[in-house]
């Protein structure tokens, strides 16, 4: 049985589309505009540093987001490094930390593009969104896409319409438990449903 699931694994993934970087700027393109300029936003905890300085965002680029990616304490990133981040330094941080790290590109091409846009704003969240519309059990739902993942989506067919509504639960679930979110929530419906 395990050398069937390899082999059909090992099918998906020769077949599988595996978006060049051009394919990647195109998705960015669309995730930018959702994203928007400098902000710094009170109730968006994305905006402080560990030690609770509230330093803003740029183009969807948290402190946290800019610190991984240039491998320093979170608490060293000032306002000016989050102010003049510049588009093509936003791009390269998604694409490398947001799409290849994860694996997104693995991922069939019509949901390279929703899944995504979710890890942006959600992190490790989008992928479990995706396990769980996939079929894999709660123990197997751990936000990383491995061959298992990988199998069932490719085995459960996941439509990007499905996708969506999932991200939309997502939303709906974490303002009822955060109340102070809610102001965001229709912002974040809008965004999922640009993805159907």
């Amino acid at each position: 049985m395990g050398i069937i699931i390899v082999c059909i694994l090992a099918l998906f993934l020769s077949a599988s589309a595996v978006s060049p970087d051009n394919e990647v700027d195109v998705y960015l393109s669309r995730i930018l505009k959702s994203e928007g300029g400098f902000q710094a936003d009170e109730d968006d905890g994305g905006n402080y540093l560990p030690d609770g300085t509230l330093i803003g965002t740029n183009r969807g680029i948290t402190p946290g987001a800019l610190s991984d990616y240039w491998k320093v304490h979170p608490n060293s990133i000032t306002l000016f490094d989050i102010e003049s981040l510049t588009e093509n330094d936003a791009r390269e941080i998604y694409r490398t930390n947001y799409y290849y790290k994860p694996k997104i590109n693995l991922l069939p091409s019509r949901l390279q593009p929703p899944v995504l846009d979710m890890y942006i704003n959600a992190g490790s969240a989008a992928i479990k969104i995706l396990q769980k519309e996939a079929g894999m059990i709660v123990t197997e739902q751990d936000g990383i896409i491995g061959p298992k993942t990988l199998l069932a989506v490719e085995v459960s067919n996941v439509t990007i319409g499905a996708y969506a509504d999932a991200r939309i639960f997502f939303y709906i679930n974490l303002t009822e438990n955060r109340p102070k979110l809610k102001k965001y929530l229709n912002g974040w419906i809008a965004r999922a449903n640009k993805y159907r």
